[in-house]
């Protein structure tokens, strides 16, 4: 690993600072935006050595600093080189939780920095501003933050003495520091501007904003052990995020999967809270954005419709008969309408397709339709242009119409681009007579639909009724966020975006059964309601469960034909009780009792080499003798057999029995041959 291929540079803000002094508010706005563009990629992990009391500066000392400085962290990271957390995908693997793992028995403490980038950074990464700092606390991950533009790192130092007790005055020991930077979240800090006391100012980048930091960073902070570091402007607040597809399909474990919502800093060292998105965005509908890495995008969309000019009202139940309705209260109600948008009538619906809910605010003067379909926007204007002619119609039929049309168009051009699998890629070796039915197992598939309905008998009849005395606020109980959309739960009336980052943080550790907070209705259970908040992707990821590992039979290696017709032969003749019983007669008549020990001792060598035969069948080119002498042998025997069980012998029986003797005796020395030489 070249230092020219990992060093990442910094961004330079030199060149914005001319921004800072224009007077025209629009050229400040498009200043703050392109800024933020510029720096939200530009995330970077690097390690140092932190020993400000030089602590080891004695010979001994010197050597096992050589040694730490050479050692490599997570991802071969090597001391004093910026690696960029957007190359090789490092942001699934190197977070808070990676980072504090690779610390050795008996080296010092590691701590994980997080340093932000300020109009006021330095050119050296120890000396830039530190906003957070995660350590590992008796086997606890603890996080102690700061608000605002952060502090030194010697002001987390003090407060690491005072949390363990430990005298000002001692120096500090020798730390391994993971020094994440990346540029301050809040744009007018990153542009050096004050704070502003409204929304107005709080401007979002368009540039996809990575937090390396996994679920486990933001849960396992201890509440109690927490003080209140720094005081700031409540008003600053980070920007919002939309809720992406990839953090709904990572299956790995919760440390290695990144939490790409942003977050809010607390004013204390508390547990972080999820952010809510701005209510005046989501009337323009969310749109789910998709990760890098999964390259994939799911039609989810909210739209706020005026119902003013609407002059008639339309009974959907007699419009489309082929649609399962279930009201989950008076102003908000179901649609499942993945019946009508299947591509060709003859196939079977094993999933949801189209999900539909409707929605009445403002004493029926704005209608809320939200849009949950199991297929992608293939053209780039294709969303906007469903956005436009949604809001343009005028009445029921018109809108559900467009839905369906719409729904339709897009999977019908998915159909142009058939998915690449090892099905579709050698289609022969999945053909039917490559694949045996006697062997297969019959078992019955269980789609979705099924999953689904067992989910919802499981639903409790006191969460029912205790959901019907729950009262309506405007106000998010988790983060204290005005909003209209917002769903009952346990606790109290939660936003969207809250309830899906509860689930969402189940999912990925694979907890399951995952805990849902909505409550059931008498008509539409948890999971139902769960369409109105995730993807229809993400809920087949849900209803599917956990993945469990199931004891299986272990398949039968079948024998080769020529082997395995051989040896039953000659097995079944040997336990045959009726062909027996009426050979050992026919000897004893011919006054031969011998016979019957050769008809045993033929039979149990013809199965025993056989089977030898297989074994060896590597060898096959030098046992073409062994096996011709046995099967000439079975064919003697089976010949003698048959002219044995005769009313009056032939004159050459008894010139028979002497042949198969003879036979007997040099299968038997060709074997004995043989087993001394592989033995040798």
């Amino acid at each position: 690993m070249s230092y020219s291929e990992e060093l990442e540079c910094r961004p330079a803000l030199e060149d914005h600072a001319d921004s800072r002094s224009q007077s025209n508010r629009g050229k400040q706005r498009k200043g703050d935006a392109l800024l933020q563009k510029k720096l939200a990629d530009q995330v970077f992990v690097t390690k140092t050595l932190h020993d400000p009391a030089n602590t080891l500066s004695k010979a001994s000392d010197r050597r096992a600093k050589k040694r730490l400085e050479q050692e490599n962290g997570p991802d071969n990271l090597q001391t004093g080189v910026p690696y960029s957390l957007n190359k090789q995908e490092r942001w699934k693997t190197v977070n808070s939780v990676s980072l504090l793992d690779s610390r050795s028995d008996c080296g010092p403490e590691v701590l994980v920095v997080n340093r932000v980038i300020t109009p006021t950074h330095s050119r050296d990464v120890e000396n830039l501003n530190v906003s957070s700092v995660h350590l590992d606390d008796n086997d606890e991950l603890t996080r102690i933050s700061v608000k605002g533009k952060g502090h030194k790192f010697s002001y987390f130092g003090a407060a690491l003495k005072e949390r363990r007790n430990v005298d000002k005055d001692e120096p500090e020991p020798a730390r391994i520091l993971f020094n994440v930077v990346e540029p301050h979240p809040v744009a007018s800090i990153l542009a050096g501007k004050t704070q502003r006391s409204n929304g107005r100012g709080a401007w979002s980048s368009k540039s996809r904003y990575n937090d390396y930091r996994s679920d486990d960073d933001l849960n396992d902070v201890d509440s109690e052990d927490e003080e209140v570091l720094h005081e700031a402007d409540e008003n600053t607040v980070s920007p919002s995020s939309v809720l992406t597809l990839g953090d709904f399909m990572k299956e790995s474990s919760s440390s290695q999967v990144p939490f790409r919502s942003r977050l809010k800093d607390s004013y204390s060292w508390s547990m972080l809270e999820t952010e809510t998105e701005d209510p005046a965005r989501e009337s323009l509908g969310n749109p789910v954005a998709t990760p890098a890495t999964s390259k994939v995008e799911s039609v989810f969309e909210v739209v706020d419709i005026s119902t003013r000019r609407w002059l008639k009202r339309l009974n959907l139940q007699e419009t489309h008969e082929q649609v399962t309705i279930r009201w989950i209260n008076a102003e908000r109600v179901m649609v499942d309408a993945s019946y009508l948008v299947k591509n060709s009538p003859h196939v079977p619906l094993d999933e949801p397709l189209l999900v539909l809910f409707f929605e009445v605010l403002n004493n029926s003067c704005v209608l809320r339709v939200r849009v949950n379909a199991n297929t992608r926007f293939v053209g780039a204007n294709d969303r906007e242009a469903f956005v436009f002619i949604l809001k343009k119609q005028h009445d029921f039929f018109s809108i559900f119409n467009t839905i369906l049309e719409f729904v339709r168009d897009m999977r019908l051009q998915e159909l142009g681009n058939p998915k690449v699998d090892r099905c579709t890629e050698n289609p022969g070796y999945f053909a039917a007579e490559v694949n045996s039915e006697a062997t297969a197992v019959k078992a019955e598939r269980c789609n979705e639909y099924d999953r689904m309905a067992f989910l919802r008998e499981m639903e409790c009849a006191s969460d029912i009724e205790s959901s019907e005395t729950e009262k309506p606020s405007s106000t998010c109980h988790r983060c204290n966020s005005q909003s209209e959309d917002l769903f009952p739960t346990k606790d109290g009336s939660t936003c969207r975006e809250c309830v899906a980052a509860v689930v969402l943080r189940q999912l990925n550790r694979n907890d399951f059964p995952i805990d849902i907070p909505l409550l059931p209705s008498m008509s539409c259970s948890r999971i139902e309601s769960l369409y109105a908040v995730l993807p229809v992707p993400a809920m087949s990821k849900l209803i599917e469960g956990y993945r469990v590992t199931v004891e299986k039979v272990a398949p039968v290696k079948l024998i080769a034909k020529e082997f395995a017709s051989r040896c039953t032969e000659a097995r079944n003749l040997r336990f045959s009780k009726e062909k027996r019983t009426d050979f050992e007669k026919r000897a004893l008549l011919a006054e031969k009792p011998k016979l019957v020990h050769l008809r045993r001792t033929t039979l149990v060598l013809v199965e025993n080499c056989t089977a030898w035969l297989y074994l060896h069948r590597s060898e096959r080119a030098t046992h073409r003798p062994h096996k011709l002498a046995v099967s000439h042998l079975l064919q003697q025997f089976l010949s003698l057999q048959v002219e044995a069980t005769e009313d009056v012998p032939s004159t050459s029986f008894d010139d028979k029995v002497e042949e198969l003797k003879k036979t007997v005796q040099k299968v038997l020395d060709l074997f004995k041959t043989a087993t001394r030489r592989s033995e040798e």
